[in-house]
């Protein structure tokens, strides 16, 4: 979002949801960066993926609360959490059918937030 100076020269709004949002990224960053220096980059390791979803989740979080962000990059780091997550529920080695059903309740929640974006 951009707002207007008295001289009319366009700035970027800093609100408290854009604020909110920023820091849930680099909260986000940090979490993956640590589990990074935890564990082995493998994208097949549950212990590093636990560490990657759940920053991943709160980047896609945070760029859904940013609205400075354009709509295509906060849909684009909300399905790549989608993915990811899905990707972790099969590393898991759950039974199938209930990583299916999990997949179809994360793909709807995605599918909501996209269509709220894109309103």
């Amino acid at each position: 979002m951009t707002t207007t100076n008295h001289d009319k020269s366009p700035r970027l709004q800093l609100s408290g949801r854009n604020i909110a949002g920023a820091c849930l990224v680099v909260c986000g960053l940090l979490i993956i960066i640590w589990g990074g220096t935890l564990e082995p980059f493998n994208v097949t390791d549950p212990d590093f993926m636990s560490l990657a979803v759940s920053g991943l989740v709160l980047i896609a979080a945070g760029a859904y609360l940013a609205t400075a962000l354009p709509p295509a990059a906060r849909v684009a780091l909300i399905w790549l959490a989608t993915l990811t997550s899905m990707l972790y529920l099969f590393i898991l080695g759950m039974a199938v059918i209930v990583s299916l059903m999990s997949c179809v309740m994360i793909a709807g929640i995605a599918a909501w937030l996209t269509i709220r974006i894109l309103r």
